[in-house]
């Protein structure tokens, strides 16, 4: 990733071991009824240099692993729409992701 790379470069410039710092991301995961076109009202003109995550249960949870593999030591999920609904729809990736 070439923003961890960019970091790791900093940091090593800066005289400190990338190790040393605790990475975070924040995600943004579009579940199925989530309105994300611009026009619509959605959410994605908040994130126009980003895509946000979406699939299966099963693909999100391998995106939601390929962080951890990165080093992420914290992901924040932005769960769209925010409902009751969606929280239902997203809970079997956490289920997944529990298994190992």
């Amino acid at each position: 990733m070439p923003a961890l790379e960019i970091l790791d470069a900093a940091c090593v410039k800066a005289g400190r071991d990338p190790a040393t710092l605790q990475r975070t991301v924040t995600v943004f995961v579009d579940l199925p009824g989530s309105e994300t076109d611009p026009s619509k009202g959605g959410y994605s003109w908040h994130y126009t240099s980003r895509k946000p995550l979406t699939g299966t249960s099963e693909q999100l949870a391998e995106l939601l692993r390929n962080f951890a593999r990165l080093g992420v030591g914290h992901v924040q999920i932005w769960i769209a729409p925010t409902t009751k609904s969606a929280i239902d729809a997203f809970a079997p990736v956490l289920e997944i992701l529990d298994r190992g």
